[in-house]
C-alpha cells in the first residue's frame, strides 16, 4: 500500500566563515523544528478515488436505499489494499458487491453473501456464506484474489427436511459423507475466529469519510512508539479473554489521533473498553460501552451510542451528551475490525 507523508523537512545547519580577521567562527546548531502531526486527510492513497467514485455511482443507482444501504472497506486479499464492500439491503436474497483495484482499474470481484453480509475468517483468508434454510442448510467458504472468489468447501446437509421425510444426507464438496466425517470438517472452518463484513458504514458524506480519508490512514499516522503501546495493550487484554477479542482504531473526538478500541468478544454480554493514544501511554476511557463487542458511532457528532428495544444509549469522549440526541444519518459500526493476531496488529499499524 503506498502512501504520501507529510512531515515537516529540519532547517539546514551553516557553517559561518568570516574572512576579514582570518579567523573562523562556526554558529550554534539550530535546535530542530519538531515534526508536525500527520494529518489523516494528507494520507493519499490510490484506491480511494475508486472507492469515492464507485460510492457515488452506487448511490445514484435504483439499487441504493436511504437509511439501508451500507458499505465496508477490508482487506481480504492481504496485500495492503483494502477491498470495497457494497451491501445494498439487509433483506435475505441481499448479496454483497466486492470491489477491488488493480493497476489503477476498480475490478468487481463477485458477489457473494445473504442479508447483505458474510463471514471473514482472517486466519485462514476466506470467505463464507452461510444458509439455513426449510430443506437444507449450506455452509461455503471461497478464498479469494484480485480477480475472482474460489470455492474451497462446500458442506450440505438436509436435517431441516426430516419432517416431511427425507433421507438424512450430509455432503463434503458433492460427495456423502458420514455425520461424524462431516461435522469434524465443518468444526475445522467454525472454530476460526471470524468476523461480519459488509454493513460498517453508511451512504453519508461524513461517514464516507470516515471510511475512505481516516479508516486506512492510522497506520501512518501513529508514531513506532505509539504503535509499540498499542499492540503491547492489545495482547495483554486478550491473553484474559476468550479467542474471540477483537479491535479497531477509530478518531472518537475529532482529534486527528486515533482512539484504541478493544472488543471482548462477540457474546451477547461482550463490550468494548476504550483507550486514548498519547505521546508515550495509553489512558482507558471511564466508557464501557457495546453489545457483542461493538458499538455504534456518529460520525457527524462524534457520539458512542447503543440501541435496542430499550432505547438509545449515548457517549462522548471528553464531554456530554444531549439529553435529547437522537442519532444523525452518519453512523459506523466500531469493535470488531481486526481480530487479535500478531499478523492482524501487523496489518492494522502498517
Amino acid at each position: 500500500m503506498k502512501y504520501i507523508r507529510l512531515i515537516a523537512v529540519p532547517a539546514l545547519l551553516s557553517l559561518i566563515i568570516t574572512g576579514c580577521t582570518g579567523k573562523k567562527t562556526s554558529s550554534l546548531p539550530k535546535p530542530l523544528t519538531p515534526a508536525k502531526p500527520i494529518v489523516p486527510q494528507n494520507i493519499v492513497f490510490e484506491w480511494q478515488k475508486y472507492y469515492v467514485s464507485a460510492l457515488n455511482e452506487f448511490q445514484a443507482s435504483p439499487d441504493h436505499i436511504s437509511g439501508s444501504s451500507m458499505f465496508d472497506l477490508r482487506d481480504l486479499t492481504n496485500d495492503g489494499t483494502p477491498e470495497l464492500i457494497i451491501s445494498p439491503d439487509q433483506s435475505r436474497d441481499s448479496k454483497c458487491r466486492i470491489y477491488t483495484v488493480v493497476d489503477g482499474v476498480l475490478t468487481h470481484i463477485d458477489d457473494l453473501g445473504s442479508c447483505g453480509v458474510f463471514g471473514y475468517l482472517p486466519e485462514k483468508g476466506l470467505l463464507s456464506y452461510n444458509y439455513d434454510g426449510t430443506e437444507f442448510a449450506l455452509n461455503e467458504f471461497y478464498s479469494v484474489s484480485n480477480e475472482s472468489l474460489t470455492s474451497e468447501a462446500v458442506f450440505y446437509n438436509n436435517e431441516n427436511a426430516l419432517s416431511d421425510g427425507a433421507v438424512l444426507t450430509y455432503e463434503l464438496n458433492g460427495e456423502q459423507v458420514s455425520i461424524t466425517e462431516y461435522d469434524e470438517a465443518l468444526a475445522a472452518y467454525l472454530d476460526q475466529p471470524s468476523l461480519s463484513i459488509g454493513r460498517k458504514y453508511s451512504f453519508s458524506d461524513s461517514s464516507v469519510n470516515e471510511a475512505i480519508h481516516l479508516s486506512e490512514s492510522w497506520g501512518a499516522v501513529l508514531t513506532d512508539e505509539q504503535k509499540a503501546l498499542c499492540r503491547e495493550k492489545l495482547l495483554e487484554l486478550a491473553s484474559y479473554y476468550e479467542n474471540d477479542t477483537a479491535f479497531e482504531l477509530c478518531d472518537l473526538d475529532g482529534d486527528n489521533t486515533p482512539e484504541l478500541i478493544f472488543s471482548e468478544g462477540s457474546s451477547d454480554i461482550s463490550q468494548c473498553r476504550i483507550f486514548t493514544i498519547g505521546e508515550d501511554s495509553l489512558n482507558e476511557a471511564d466508557i464501557y460501552a457495546g453489545v457483542r463487542g461493538r458499538f455504534f458511532f456518529d460520525t457527524d457528532n462524534k457520539t458512542i451510542f447503543t440501541a435496542d428495544i430499550t432505547g438509545t444509549n449515548a457517549w462522548k469522549l471528553g464531554g456530554d451528551v444531549p439529553d435529547n440526541y437522537t442519532p444523525s444519518s452518519g453512523v459506523m459500526e466500531c469493535g470488531r475490525k481486526y481480530i487479535i493476531t500478531e499478523e492482524e496488529i501487523t496489518a492494522a499499524l502498517r
